[in-house]
């Protein structure tokens, strides 16, 4: 099994526990840094949906502002 494949493991993995349980606990020695932020921005996507499905535009608005803060771009969910 490659690096990229093991990411992308501990990636679905992590995405799938945060989900049932709302939490992401990750051992430092099973994951790298790059999995652990990429598995973090899905999740803040994933809240972005969630607040837009809402209809709450000032969580759409406040988590927009902090993703771009955190990830240095803006997610075309925020763009409209």
């Amino acid at each position: 099994m490659g690096p990229k494949a093991v990411v992308q493991a501990a990636a679905a993995i992590a995405l799938v526990a945060s989900i049932a349980t709302g939490v992401v606990a990750v051992e430092s020695r099973y994951a790298s840094k790059q999995a652990v932020a990429v598995v973090a921005q899905q999740i803040a996507l994933m809240k972005i949906s969630a607040a837009i499905a809402a209809g709450n535009k000032a969580l759409v608005d406040n988590l927009c502002s902090d993703f771009e803060q955190i990830y240095k771009w803006r997610p075309a969910r925020c763009r409209s």
